[in-house]
Formats: structure tokens, C-alpha cells, sequence
């Protein structure tokens, strides 16, 4: 089910989407609209809206997920707009982009550093926490360099995958040869 809303609807919805970016100083929201008057862009409806439904994305999230998300909204964005909104908040530092093995490119705000484990049966991709790593990655410190994002990536074999190998090798070896 598709929902439509009327102009005043749209208007109603993008002033709430504008409250709620008042009531904290250093929110998402925040952040892009200082990048974007830094820069000289316009605050649209539009990027708003992007904002807002980044927002509430799962982490490691697509162009086409975040394309569905924003049509719940009732709003009907072009490719192209979305497109450009998401390398805004790429290059603002609030988003990061990330190409997972033959994945297309998916998307995360960059609230920590983090680790990803990534299957290359599968291509999932999970955020990984170890107490070690993180304290490592918090501390990482090189010198004549300012240091905004770190993520790092363990290509493996997940456990499904891992599980699904070894029964199709235990059904090759338990057929009696000729």
C-alpha cells in the first residue's frame, strides 16, 4: 500500500521534521544544514526529508532502501536527488559509503569507529565489536593527521555459509564411488 499525501500534509510533515531539528543542537540534521550554509547550498524539503529517513535506516543501508523509505513518507524524490543529498552528507563526514565485495554501494552514518565482518559466499555484512578493537581504534592517534572515521573490514566465511559448505562436502563424501 502506497501512501499519498496532500500538499498541506507534506507541509505539516516537513515543519515536525523541522521541530524535531531544533530540539537537539548537535543532531544529524544539525550538522548538515551548518555544512550546507558553510557551502552556500539551499535547505530544501527535499534534503530534509533524506535526512530524516537516513536517520531511522539500518546500518549498511542502499540507495533503493532509503528510495522506499522516503516514498513512505509520501514524498516522490528522484534518483538523482537522492543521489546528490547522500554525497552532501558523505562529504560533510555524517555518512560514509561502502562497496562490500560485489554488493552495490551501501550506506552508514558515522556515529564510531567500527569493524565489519563480511562474507564472500553471501556478501552480509555485520558490524563487528570487540572491546580490544574499539579501544584500539578510539585511541589511534597519527601524527599530521586528523583522524574522522575508521572502519575496518574481515572478509571471511559466515557461519551459515560455513554450515551449508560442510554439509554439501559431508553428502560428496558419503556417496560411494564407483
Amino acid at each position: 500500500m502506497q501512501l499519498f499525501l496532500d500538499k498541506s500534509l507534506k507541509c505539516h510533515f516537513f515543519f515536525i521534521l523541522l521541530h524535531l531539528m531544533k530540539t537537539k543542537s548537535d543532531s544529524v540534521e544539525n550538522i548538515f544544514s551548518e555544512y550546507l550554509t558553510r557551502t552556500g547550498r539551499r535547505h530544501t524539503q527535499e534534503r530534509t526529508v533524506i535526512v530524516h529517513c537516513v536517520k531511522t535506516m539500518s546500518p549498511h543501508f542502499t540507495i533503493d532502501q532509503l528510495a522506499q523509505c522516503i516514498k513512505r513518507t509520501g514524498f516522490h524524490l528522484s534518483l538523482p536527488t537522492i543521489y546528490s543529498t547522500l554525497q552532501l552528507m558523505v562529504d560533510c563526514g555524517l555518512i560514509s559509503r561502502q562497496i562490500f565485495g560485489e554488493r552495490s554501494a551501501s550506506f552508514e552514518l558515522c556515529n564510531r569507529n567500527h569493524s565489519h565482518t563480511v562474507c564472500r559466499i553471501c556478501s552480509n555484512v555485520v558490524d563487528y565489536s570487540n572491546q580490544q578493537v574499539d579501544e584500539f581504534l578510539d585511541s589511534l592517534r597519527i601524527p599530521q593527521f586528523n583522524i574522522e572515521n575508521i572502519n575496518i573490514s574481515i572478509h571471511g566465511v559466515c557461519s551459515a555459509c560455513a554450515r551449508k559448505i560442510a554439509r554439501k562436502k559431508s553428502k560428496k563424501s558419503s556417496i560411494p564411488k564407483k
